[in-house]
């Protein structure tokens, strides 16, 4: 794993993480949480069309690799648009730029799944309760993740990341050289990672 930068720029962000789309994509998040609450629904079913046009740049970032494994996703397995975060216990950042990363097939499924191991409290999801307004949600919508081109916003999601401390590296957010060492050996064509002390 290694350090990865995340463009800012809006011609590399598609128009489904900002403005009025990602409002949009956030108010039918909200509603659909207040049909759980009444019990209408019983779970969220997510849309991944919504964030497959994040897979191009995600994909550039991270020269095809997998962010975890930094293996080459066509040669190890399928690589795909992962949710850092899962979207079954994280519902209200299934559509976040900032919760998305470039997984290999097997970091993803057999490795990660939905297990997101943190040491302190989980972050707030929104408040959603069976008799939640149509007013209240329409204010919150385009609010319950950060706006990419928004640095300010980005930042407060960086701080909330790090208040959480998962014991799962963001690549993004977290740099990996101070929590690992590398050392190839180039007889045995291999890298020994050990924690960094």
């Amino acid at each position: 794993m290694i350090r990865l930068r995340r463009s800012r720029s809006k011609t590399d962000i598609h128009a489904n993480f900002h403005g009025e789309k990602k409002k949009t994509f956030e108010k039918e998040l909200l509603i659909n949480q207040r049909h759980i609450r009444r019990g209408a629904i019983q779970k969220h079913v997510f849309n991944s069309n919504r964030w497959k046009p994040a897979k191009t740049q995600l994909f550039a970032e991270t020269g095809g690799k997998c962010a975890y494994c930094e293996a080459k996703t066509e040669i190890v397995s399928f690589g795909d648009v992962e949710h850092y975060r899962p979207k079954s216990s994280y519902w209200w950042l299934a559509y976040c730029y900032d919760n998305y990363l470039v997984s290999c097939q097997l970091c993803n499924q057999k490795f990660k799944r939905d297990d997101f191991p943190i040491q302190n409290r989980k972050m707030q999801s929104p408040i959603i309760r069976r008799n939640t307004t149509d007013a209240f949600i329409a204010s919150k919508a385009g609010t319950i993740a950060p706006n990419p081109l928004n640095q300010d916003e980005v930042d407060d999601f960086i701080r909330e990341h790090k208040q959480e401390r998962p014991l799962l590296l963001n690549p993004y957010f977290d740099d990996p050289a101070e929590y690992f060492a590398w050392r190839a050996d180039d007889v045995l064509r291999e890298v020994e990672v050990s924690p960094n002390s």
